[in-house]
């Protein structure tokens, strides 16, 4: 009676409570089960993905480093030193992240990096470099020993930086040019013995720091060393040699500006009469002070552009423009500036020819147009040199011009000849003769000339009359003549003066010489004849 009453009561209990203590540890070791048969392929993601990061970090690593390597070669990198054959080289995390060849590698198992990681590269080529990659990545738990070729002992070659001594232009450098050791470096190993060659594969450790360049285009310097327990490493310069004598193209310049066929309209300069230049190739023109500011210019002849390249003035005091080559009848020259018009004081045809082939009366202009990297002009056979490649002569003269470039090559002499600067003046003859009119009047009948000059030659005879007895002005000219020949005047209307002059080839002018027809009245000719009508 008593048990059934105890039984009772824990049903009552049962019933008011929840579940019995045999069936909460029931549910708790279900829950166990499943949580062991959950967490187990949780557990094998979680290996499997740190498993894929590290072969990520592996692989960023080879590609990083291959990428140096290429680098190195390719642009001869500062401090870039390769290992010979059977020799390794370690590059090491800091290098390859600081340079930009691989990002930081997280390190999955901490909030670090794996910062300790480095890559072997062993050189498997003895003619060249055929480079082998190991990526070492040591994180905080994935273990170095268990990285195949990671184990073993590594021997860091020495490395060495070798620097160019000279001044490189263009990428080039001059004959001569002198390559020396930088520094030399092996971060466990003080003693290090090197040399200094042009064969990879045949190093010398003579001790030497230095090379001299002799031979001309591309030569590639390596730089030897090698530690007291035998690592070797070298690394490299690529030596650019120019020695190739420069040239030239000569061009001689004949002054256009001012002359009579030389306008102003604006900023338009317009040039006439040229076709007697013949086959042209470009101008100069002079300012009176160096140009404030720049600007084009459009060169022109008939309304086409003849500009070889965009005419372009400078802040200088001249400016040299190419054109197309040709024969031209006229030329503009489109300023496009009044302050740039302003300051014109001499223009220059340019005719490619090492000698004068138009006569002149003028300064003629030697105008040198040389290879690239040429700054030094000798007119006088390389006897003294000067930076300017512009030379005015005011005589005839002939000479030998040499240049010399920036690598201190000189070039071959080219010949030049001005033969054709005439200043003097031609030379005048005039004769006449004398008549008498009805009325018992002395006058000039008829006039003969005849002009000779001993330089360029004359050319043509002008001619003028005016009633004033003024000498015309010697820019007035008058009615061409030949250089021989003759005048005749009738006998009514004479009361007027008559002028004569001499023009040679290069321009030059004789004097006006001036004759009075009307001779007077009541004066016998034979005391006349006595007397030079000429210039009265």
């Amino acid at each position: 009676m008593l048990r059934l009453m105890v039984v009772k009561k824990m049903n009552d209990v049962k019933n008011k409570n929840g579940f019995t203590f045999i069936e909460i540890i029931a549910v708790i070791v279900l829950l166990g089960i499943l949580l062991f048969f959950v967490s187990v392929p949780v557990s094998k993601y979680i290996e499997n993905s740190k498993a894929k990061t590290y072969k990520s970090h592996e692989k960023e690593l080879t590609v990083a480093a291959e990428n140096y390597i290429i680098d190195c070669l390719a642009n001869n990198e500062e401090g870039c030193t390769i290992p010979i054959f059977g020799q390794k080289l370690l590059l090491t995390y800091e290098t390859l992240v600081e340079q930009g060849y691989s990002k930081e590698l997280e390190d999955p198992e901490s909030d670090g990096y794996c910062d300790r990681s480095f890559v072997i590269a062993e050189n498997k080529s003895n003619n060249g470099v055929d480079l082998e990659y190991q990526s070492c990545l040591i994180c905080s738990n994935y273990p170095l020993e268990e990285v195949e070729g990671c184990k073993e002992e590594i021997n860091v070659p020495p490395t060495c930086e070798l620097e160019i001594i000279g001044d490189e232009i263009g990428g080039w450098y001059k004959l001569g040019t002198a390559v020396k050791f930088k520094n030399v470096y092996d971060e466990n190993i003080n003693t290090v013995v090197f040399g200094i060659g042009t064969e990879l594969n045949n190093p010398n450790y003579s001790g030497n720091d230095s090379y001299i360049v002799n031979n001309s285009g591309i030569t590639t310097v390596f730089g030897y060393v090698k530690d007291e327990k035998g690592n070797t490493g070298y690394c490299s310069a690529e030596v650019k040699i120019n020695d190739t004598a420069p040239e030239a193209i000569l061009y001689m310049g004949y002054e256009i500006y001012p002359k009579e066929n030389t306008t102003f309209s604006n900023n338009l300069v317009t040039i006439s009469n040229l076709s007697k230049y013949g086959k042209i190739s470009g101008l100069i023109v002079e300012f009176s002070d160096n140009l404030s500011t720049s600007a084009s210019s459009d060169i022109t002849s008939n309304g086409v552009s003849i500009s070889e390249e965009g005419a372009f003035l400078s802040g200088r005091d001249h400016s040299v423009f190419k054109i197309n080559p040709g024969t031209y009848e006229n030329i503009t020259i489109n300023l496009k500036n009044s302050q740039i018009r302003d300051l014109v004081s001499n223009i220059y045809l340019l005719k490619e020819e090492t000698a004068t082939s138009v006569w002149t009366n003028k300064d003629v202009v030697l105008y040198v147009d040389a290879s690239d990297y040429v700054d030094n002009y000798s007119y006088n056979n390389g006897a003294n040199y000067t930076s300017q490649n512009i030379k005015k002569f005011s005589s005839n003269t002939n000479g030998n011009i040499v240049v010399k470039d920036q690598f201190g090559n000189e070039s071959d002499e080219y010949s030049y000849k001005i033969t054709k600067i005439d200043r003097d003046e031609p030379t005048l003859e005039l004769d006449y003769t004398i008549d008498e009119t009805t009325e018992g009047s002395l006058y000039v009948s008829s006039v003969s000339y005849n002009a000779s000059d001993s330089g360029s030659g004359a050319v043509q005879v002008e001619y003028l009359s005016n009633t004033t007895g003024e000498v015309p002005d010697d820019n007035e000219t008058g009615d061409s003549k030949e250089i021989n020949g003759s005048q005749s005047y009738g006998s009514t209307s004479f009361d007027y003066y008559l002028y004569y002059r001499a023009v040679d080839n290069a321009g030059n002018t004789s004097s006006w010489k001036k004759i009075n027809r009307f001779i007077g009245n009541q004066i016998s000719i034979s005391f006349y004849n006595n007397i030079d009508v000429g210039n009265v």
